[in-house]
């Protein structure tokens, strides 16, 4: 990718560079005709996040993209969605079979509490990993290389990154793990397994 590969193109220069890709990427070229088919409607998306600054009011809960939403690339999306639909469901079935307007309001406000600061963890995690991914340019470009490379090569921070990513075994990476991703220390445990994450950890 170069800096407006995207923008401001004649039509002659997508199918160029549909071409090319086509070529140079063989697993896509199934997809071929449908994405030339398509060009005159692609998107550029820029890399956001957004969280609503309260995902519930008495009687009311924001689940899914209704509250949150990161750049697409990031691939977090349906995993944060379902965890918001199961943290709402057992914050609402711990209240009982009938509960009042109270518990219902207790319930909301316990959901809220529970899936903000993880929300901010993963989209935080999803958005520089966006941006990292589709820098162009300078150092930004060169550090996110290299620590790809890196973290590719270690299956503990592969792991990790995996699930913070997912949001699925959301466990922020140390200091200590960023100087491994560079390369300035070297990982002795880079082949441990990654725990499992405790159902406590997704709620």
């Amino acid at each position: 990718m170069t800096p407006d590969e995207f923008r401001g193109r004649s039509a002659a220069d997508l199918a160029d560079w549909c071409d090319r890709l086509l070529a140079e990427v063989p697993a896509i070229r199934p997809m071929g005709t449908a994405l030339r088919a398509n060009l005159h409607r692609r998107q550029l998306l820029a890399v956001y996040r957004l969280r609503a600054a309260r995902l519930t009011v008495p009687g009311l809960a924001l689940v899914g993209e209704a509250a949150h939403a990161v750049h697409p690339m990031a691939a977090q999306g349906v995993n944060s969605s379902l965890t918001d639909a199961e943290t709402l469901a057992v914050t609402l079935t711990a209240t009982g079979d009938r509960p009042d307007d109270a518990g219902v309001d207790r319930a909301l406000r316990d959901f809220d509490t529970a899936r903000r600061p993880h929300l901010d963890h993963v989209a935080t995690v999803s958005h520089n990993a966006a941006r990292m991914i589709t820098s162009v340019s300078g150092l930004p470009r060169l550090l996110g290389a290299r620590m790809m490379r890196r973290t590719a090569a270690n299956p503990r921070l592969l792991g990790l990154t995996g699930g913070n990513l997912s949001g699925t075994n959301v466990r922020p990476l140390s200091l200590v793990d960023r100087m491994y991703q560079l390369g300035v220390l070297a990982d002795r445990h880079a082949h441990s397994p990654v725990p499992a994450p405790q159902r406590s950890e997704r709620r």
